[in-house]
């Protein structure tokens, strides 16, 4: 399962030519490019536009907090108690991507220092 980060998915929407060619090696393929429940409503607020939403969730499943997934949030914020941890959208998403096994794509590796267990591509 390969997760897409908001900035990669609003690139995505805006046709721009990297990052639609980065996403296109992994369309069609055994891999399941999905997006998380918190890039939904990001996304849902900056374009506002029912139709592309609607889009957008019938092309990338979408994946939700669960048990699970609060479970490892939790252990990723107790990692950071003697120190500063990322924005929490970023613990957020992290925490979804690592409780389903996956790996995220996104252009802002450095805004999830620190989540050492979370899988980049």
């Amino acid at each position: 399962m390969i997760f897409i980060d908001t900035d990669i998915l609003l690139e995505y929407l805006q046709n721009v030519p990297s990052t639609v060619s980065k996403l296109d090696i992994y369309i069609g393929k055994d891999e399941t490019l999905v997006i998380t429940d918190l890039t939904l409503a990001e996304i849902a607020y900056l374009i506002q536009d029912k139709t592309i939403i609607e889009e957008i969730i019938e092309a990338f499943p979408v994946v939700s907090m669960d048990g699970k997934a609060s479970l490892e949030l939790i252990r990723i914020m107790k990692d950071f108690q003697f120190r500063k941890p990322p924005k929490f959208r970023y613990l957020y998403n992290s925490a979804i991507v690592i409780a389903n096994d996956g790996h995220i794509i996104t252009k802002q590796k450095s805004n999830y220092q620190g989540i050492l267990e979370l899988r980049f591509l």
